[in-house]
């Protein structure tokens, strides 16, 4: 009886520590680019909610982002009228299909410190090239998702 109390409390243990190292490196992954909306961000959200609360909600495009920021202004978030649709930009621009398409097909295969090393150097031509490339290595990217992921990847880690 005793071992098996020792293999419980071990197994449990693990998943434990597994399941929480999982949810910190979700987390970890979630960056807050540059932009106008990112002041805002930093004082209206993240005095309630962490960085996983965008990764929660990522991909909704603008009328979703919309939403959810009008439902927050109504649970007392400290937004004003003029901040609310600098914010809703940002999140569709930065956290909107093209993020998701990112994140989910695009590090399937390799991580997001691989698209980073390019920021700054490719322009919008260079990231069609780059995802029309890895579609036919592969990629699961619907033909109808490229505009929005290379749009994406230019406004997040084009040329400026």
């Amino acid at each position: 009886m005793q071992t098996s109390l020792k293999k419980t409390i071990y197994i449990v243990g693990t998943l434990f520590l597994a399941s929480a190292g999982f949810g910190a490196m979700r987390q970890a992954t979630v960056e807050l680019p540059e932009g106008p909306g990112k002041p805002i961000f930093e004082m209206a959200c993240t005095s309630c909610h962490g960085l996983d609360a965008v990764a929660k909600n990522e991909g909704l495009g603008q009328d979703g982002w919309k939403m959810v920021i009008d439902r927050m202004m109504q649970n007392g978030a400290a937004l004003s009228a003029e901040q609310s649709p600098v914010l809703v930009q940002y999140l569709a621009d930065y956290f909107g299909e093209g993020r998701k398409i990112l994140d989910t097909s695009c590090t399937a295969c390799h991580g997001l410190n691989e698209v980073k090393k390019f920021q700054g150097f490719y322009k919008r031509e260079d990231w069609q090239d780059v995802v029309t490339t890895m579609v036919k290595y592969g990629a699961d990217v619907k033909e109808a998702q490229v505009p929005s992921l290379v749009d994406y990847l230019n406004r997040a880690y084009g040329k400026k």
